[in-house]
C-alpha cells in the first residue's frame, strides 16, 4: 500500500477525489487488523478529521467494520435498544442511564456501549455500576444479562475488533476521528435492533442518515446533547425514525427554550446523578417531558406498543411526569 499516495489523496479535500466504498473498506479493514504504522495512521486520522469523511467514505468504513465484528444473539418479541455513550456529561447530569433505566421498566431490552473514562466527564457506565449494572466480559455473558434483567453494557471491542485502538487515538491526537462515528451505527445483535443515534453536528447527521438508508438500518436519529443519545431536557430536537429504508419524522425540533426549567440535580456527579436518578424512579420528580418523548417513541419503534396512544398510557401508569399542554400532548395523539 502506497500510504504517502493515499495521504495525499484523503488530505486534498473538496474538490479532490474522496475514496469509493471499495476502497475506504479496504483501508478501514488494514487499520482495524493493525496494518498501518502509527505516523501514517496519525497522518490519516488528522486529514479525515479536517476533511470530514463522506458518505461513501462511512459506507466503506462501516461495511469492513462488519466484515469483522461478532454478533449477539436475541430472540425477544421486541426489537433490542442500543445505546453507544461515549461522551459523558459535563455541563448537567448525563441523562443516558436514566433513558437505559426507564426503557428497563417498561420491559424493553436495552444494551448499552461506550467507554469507562472520558476527559474527567461522568460517564454512563460510572452511574450503572452504582445499580449494580457492570460491564460483561463477554457477549454470551451480555445475552444472559439481558435475558434475566433487560439490560446490559459492553464495550465496543467485543463486537468490533480493533476499534478500540482507534477510540484510544482521541487520548494521544487530542481529537475525535472516524471511529467515534461508526460506533454509533453498531449493531451488535444477529437481528435488527432499534439504535439510539444521535450527533452534535448536522452535517453529520445527515450522513448518519444517509448511511442508515443506504444500509436499511433501523434507529432513531437526533441531534445529541452533550454528545449523548439523550434529548435535549430544554429543547426537544428533531426525532426521526428511520426504518425499512425511508425515515419519518417522529418530533418536530422546538425553536426555542419555551419548557419550564426542568428540575435537574445542581451537582452531577456520580453520587449526585445516581441519588436524583433513583428520586425520579421512586416518583419523587417528575421525568423530564423530553425524555418521556423519546421514550415513546423507542416503545414504538421497537415494536413494544403499537402506537402513540399506547405509548403514552405504559408511561404514564409508570412515571410521574409533568402535564402536556394541548399542543405537545398530540405527540402522543
Amino acid at each position: 500500500m502506497n500510504f504517502a499516495a493515499l495521504i495525499r489523496q484523503v488530505s486534498r479535500g473538496h474538490p479532490g477525489r474522496g475514496m469509493t466504498p471499495e476502497e475506504a473498506c479496504f483501508l478501514f479493514g488494514r487499520i482495524l487488523d493493525g496494518f498501518i504504522p502509527d505516523l501514517e495512521l496519525g497522518a490519516l486520522i488528522l486529514a479525515l478529521r479536517i476533511r470530514t469523511e463522506s458518505v461513501h467514505e462511512l459506507l466503506g468504513f462501516h461495511r469492513a467494520l462488519v466484515q469483522r465484528s461478532r454478533q449477539m444473539k436475541w430472540k425477544g418479541p421486541f426489537l433490542p435498544v442500543v445505546l453507544p455513550t461515549y461522551n459523558g456529561a459535563r455541563h448537567h447530569v448525563n441523562l443516558t442511564p436514566l433513558l437505559a433505566l426507564m426503557l428497563q421498566r417498561l420491559d424493553l431490552p436495552v444494551l448499552l456501549h461506550g467507554v469507562h473514562e472520558s476527559y474527567g466527564r461522568v460517564t454512563s457506565v460510572r452511574i450503572l455500576e452504582k445499580w449494580g449494572i457492570d460491564p460483561a466480559h463477554t457477549l454470551e455473558e451480555a445475552e444472559k444479562q439481558l435475558e434475566s434483567r433487560k439490560i446490559a453494557y459492553i464495550e465496543p471491542e467485543l463486537v468490533y475488533p480493533g476499534i478500540e485502538q482507534l477510540l484510544n487515538y482521541r487520548t494521544r491526537l487530542g481529537v475525535r476521528n472516524s471511529a467515534h462515528s461508526l460506533v454509533k451505527l453498531m449493531n451488535p445483535f444477529d437481528c435488527p435492533s432499534l439504535r439510539m443515534i444521535a450527533a452534535s453536528h448536522p452535517d453529520y447527521l445527515e450522513k448518519l442518515s444517509q448511511v442508515l438508508l443506504e444500509t436499511r438500518g433501523h434507529a432513531l436519529l437526533f441531534r445529541a446533547t452533550q454528545g449523548e443519545p439523550y434529548v435535549n431536557p430544554m429543547r426537544m430536537p428533531q426525532l426521526v425514525w428511520i426504518h425499512e429504508g425511508k425515515q419519518v419524522i417522529q418530533h418536530e425540533a422546538e425553536t426555542a427554550h419555551t419548557r419550564p426549567a426542568v428540575a435537574l440535580p445542581e451537582r452531577f456527579g456520580v453520587e449526585e446523578s445516581t441519588v436524583w436518578m433513583k428520586q425520579v424512579l421512586n416518583g419523587d420528580f417528575p421525568v423530564p417531558e423530553t425524555l418521556v418523548l423519546q421514550v415513546g417513541a423507542c416503545l414504538v419503534a421497537s415494536g413494544r406498543v403499537k402506537d402513540r396512544m399506547a405509548a403514552s398510557s405504559l408511561i404514564q401508569s409508570n412515571f410521574i411526569i409533568q402535564h402536556y399542554s394541548d399542543e405537545e400532548g398530540k405527540v402522543f395523539s
